[in-house]
């Protein structure tokens, strides 16, 4: 046992990460009633390689361009189109809305496709026993909950940052030097990793 050696293997680091679809499906309106210039200052502090946006209703043109311009991607339906609705609820990973009304009607749509929520616990949202996954009643609330998603997904995508082809092959040389004796170098990577060649040393420690 002291003896065996082993070398994690390599992925090819060209997957991009899953992005969490975030949906909004309402209008905007020209007293600014819905806050829907939140979703700028939202999209300043996250990361556009973990998140993407559907939004359904008129008006939102000038802030998907600039949504667009922070490297976001975002498909945009200007008008309300009920079959194209019909599939744009499933396909979300979580429902957004920060109005403080009685509530969204989008609200209950997503509920029903089983999509989980990120919304104001207001109105009617209230009324629906385990309908709201993440209650925000402040911006900073919002944001927080949205940074955690980005957090927990990038530490999922980092655990495998280090198991490259490179690496791969270095683990491979490290073990073939210490064969010929030539440990000089030997231990520059310690702590590092625990396979290759340290699989080894570690159990003679």
């Amino acid at each position: 046992r002291e003896k065996l050696c082993y070398i994690n293997p390599a992925q090819d680091g060209v997957i991009k990460p899953k992005k969490y679809v975030l949906g909004i499906t309402h209008r905007v309106y020209e007293d600014h009633r819905k806050n829907e210039n939140v979703l700028i200052d939202l999209c300043r502090e996250l990361d556009p390689d973990y998140f993407a946006f559907k939004i359904m209703g008129a008006g939102w043109e000038g802030i998907v361009d600039c949504i667009k311009k922070m490297g976001f991607q975002i498909d945009y339906y200007s008008q309300f189109d009920y079959e194209e609705y019909l599939r744009l609820m499933p396909s979300l990973d979580y429902y957004l809305y920060w109005g403080f009304d009685e509530g969204s009607m989008g609200y209950l749509d997503a509920l029903r496709a089983g999509v989980e929520t990120i919304v104001t616990p207001q109105g009617y949202h209230l009324d629906i026993k385990d309908g709201i996954t993440y209650p925000c009643r402040t911006i900073p609330e919002f944001r927080d909950v949205l940074l955690e998603l980005q957090d927990k997904r990038r530490k999922i995508v980092k655990s495998v940052e280090s198991w490259t082809w490179k690496n791969f092959v270095d683990k491979h040389l490290e073990v073939w030097n210490y064969l010929l004796g030539n440990e000089e170098e030997l231990y520059v990577n310690q702590h590092k990793y625990e396979d290759g060649i340290f699989s080894v040393l570690k159990m003679n420690v």
